[in-house]
């Protein structure tokens, strides 16, 4: 279970980084 908190965390953070970066791409059309 310990082993899984990095992954959770670094997924948390691609996906937010992810999102960010279609959304400012969307924004500039």
């Amino acid at each position: 279970m310990v082993a899984a908190v990095p992954i959770l965390v670094l997924f948390l953070s691609l996906q937010r980084y992810i999102v960010g970066g279609l959304s400012a791409g969307s924004v500039k059309g």
